[in-house]
């Protein structure tokens, strides 16, 4: 395994792992509902709404990175050997719509 696909697919499971502070709020939240404790309900909810958008936009940044290096050109090289046609130039980069991504 080259360092590249080392650092991309070590750069998801980061991301991925965040989604145990979820479910510490969710924790938080079930813990407020059990006492009646509205406030502590409340400030839960208001750190899930303010942190998920965040956890998303992170993971879907590095799984579409981690795709486009492992997945892409494994499924180019694939297609080179099935029809023996030279796909290299049409590998992607990480943002299908053209934006410039770090890689």
């Amino acid at each position: 395994m080259s360092n590249k696909t080392w650092e991309v697919m070590n750069a998801l499971e980061t991301e991925f792992n965040k989604i145990v502070a979820i479910e510490g709020m969710v924790d938080y939240i079930q813990d407020g509902i059990e006492k009646g404790d509205s406030e502590c309900v409340k400030s839960g909810v208001d750190a899930l709404k303010a942190f998920l958008p965040v956890f998303i936009d992170g993971y879907d940044k590095v799984s579409k990175r981690a795709w486009n290096h492992v997945v892409v050109p494994a499924n180019i090289e694939s297609l080179h050997d099935y029809d023996g046609y030279d796909y290299s130039d049409t590998l992607t980069n990480d943002n299908q719509q053209g934006q410039k991504t770090e890689d």
